[in-house]
Formats: structure tokens, sequence, C-alpha cells
């Protein structure tokens, strides 16, 4: 065997033993529960020049995946929407409710044609249509925002 075969799998060898190791760390680190494998509560740091500044995000409610036909041609739009809520109260009220925001998720979905969700401008339209409906819905304001954190159409 050459010296650059050698080399190479040597070279190989190191790379493959890093990244298992990198792995294995965060593996720990998730399941022994210093890095919250769910967002709940979460809190970024951003720095300025003249202070650092903490944003509280609120707990995060996974109402699951849709995938709906919109209005005209054969066209659909798959997404996964969580929901930001205000407080741990809203979470467990939101929790046994589920049925009901699916139900307003795919009714606004429904109504949407793909020239309206195909854009930035409109997913952001969509995000905001969502949180007003929803939180009309329940009477009270618990949705601070709406996430996509799957979204496709076609």
């Amino acid at each position: 065997m050459s010296k650059t075969k050698k080399l190479g799998l040597f070279i190989g060898a190191i790379v493959i033993v890093v990244v298992l190791a990198v792995v294995t760390s965060l593996t720990v680190l998730i399941f022994s529960g210093k890095v919250p494998a769910r967002a709940q509560g979460l809190a970024v740091i951003t720095s300025t020049a003249n202070s650092d500044q903490v944003k509280e995000f609120g707990p995060i409610l996974e109402t699951g995946e849709y995938t709906v036909n919109l209005q005209g041609d054969a066209n659909f739009v798959k997404l996964q929407v969580s929901l930001e809520l205000t407080d741990k109260k809203a979470e467990e009220k939101l929790k046994t409710l589920q049925p009901i925001i699916r139900n307003q998720v795919i009714d606004v979905l429904a109504a949407k044609s793909f020239d309206q969700i195909k854009n930035p401008t409109g997913k952001d339209n969509l995000r905001k249509e969502l949180q007003t409906r929803i939180n009309d819905t329940l009477g009270q304001p618990l949705i601070k925002s709406v996430l996509f954190t799957n979204y496709v159409y076609q």
C-alpha cells in the first residue's frame, strides 16, 4: 500500500472518530437534560453596543402537520404549525383544544389560493391570519406567534 493511500486512510479514520465523538457528546447532553430537546420557554441573548438584551419566548405548542388542497387548480400546501403561547396556563388550556385549533388552521388554508401563499409576504400574511383567527376563536389572545417548522407548496 502506498504512503498516499495510508495517509488518506489515516485522515479518514481521524475524521470518523471526531464525528462520532461529537455525535456521542450531543446525544449525552440531550438525554441528560442539559440541552432541551423541545422548546419550552427559550431565551435568546443578543449583544448590542450598550448592553445585553434577553428576548423571552413563551411555551411552544406543536399542532402537527397539515396537507390541504388550495383553491383553484390542483395545488396544495403541506406545513407543520407550532404556536408560541403567552404562558404555561395557555399551554395547558390549548392542549385540550387541539381539534378546534386544527380545524381553524385547515379552514384558513383551504380558503387560500396558490398565489396567496407562494411568496414570503403571503407566508407572513398567513401566519398573522392564523394567529388572529385562533385567538378570536378562543376569545382571548393566548397565541403570541405562529411558527412554520415545515412549509411546502405545490
